[in-house]
């Protein structure tokens, strides 16, 4: 809240009529005076403006076809597939189907400062649903600065194929056995886990610092 404005304003009083122009009259019928108006303004004092700053290497998962087979391909962002893409040597005529264990990258996630520095405290939460997946509490951030954290996953192989019958410059596949034995699931255990449906940021969860927006501390990834 701004601090209170005193206003003066000269005006001249004739019979008990004001006038604001005291010149149209003359200076033997004028009863100089001085009134005072009280002003009250609100000041528009920047805030800072805590915002997540994304959330990338999510795994995914889509159905397609190969060769005429129903396969699984690998669903995610261009730069992560990419760095899958690179682990996994390119199929040849010799070597047409090339399978490979992969490890995903750790899930990146942060926070920035879009608005004014804040020395506060807050914690900012990276969730499945209602379990935290990983807490963070920063002592404060600056303007324009960004804080990206690596959340590591219980677990993160997967056995990873490409094809060169299959646009083998673009798409890699998951690996998909039956389990139909114990044998079949000690193989396949370490590969057996994916991604939530949805990841949620949430900024400031204890609502420790005074922000320009304070409705958009939650997003779903």
């Amino acid at each position: 809240m701004g601090t209170p404005i005193e206003e003066f304003h000269f005006i001249s009083e004739i019979n008990g009529l004001t006038c604001p122009d005291k010149n149209v009259f003359t200076t033997s019928t004028i009863n100089n005076s001085f009134y005072r108006i009280i002003t009250s303004t609100t000041a528009l004092t920047p805030l800072p403006e805590l915002v997540d700053a994304g959330l990338n290497r999510k795994y995914g998962e889509v159905s397609g076809q190969c060769a005429g087979n129903n396969v699984v391909k690998v669903s995610t962002n261009n730069t992560t597939l990419d760095i899958i893409r690179a682990q996994i040597p390119a199929p040849t005529s010799s070597n047409p189907v090339v399978f490979q264990d992969v490890t995903w990258p750790n899930i990146k996630w942060g926070v920035k400062n879009t608005g004014i520095a804040t020395s506060s405290s807050f914690t900012i939460q990276l969730k499945d649903g209602e379990t935290i997946l990983q807490s963070q509490t920063l002592n404060g951030l600056g303007s324009g600065e960004e804080r990206l954290f690596t959340y590591e996953r219980p677990k993160s192989t997967k056995r990873l194929f490409r094809s060169l019958t299959c646009n083998p410059n673009q798409d890699v596949f998951v690996f998909q056995k039956a389990i139909r034995s114990e044998a079949d699931l000690r193989m396949m255990e370490p590969y057996i886990w994916n991604d939530p449906s949805k990841f949620t940021i949430v900024i400031d969860a204890f609502q420790n610092v005074t922000e320009t927006d304070e409705t958009n501390n939650t997003r779903d990834y």
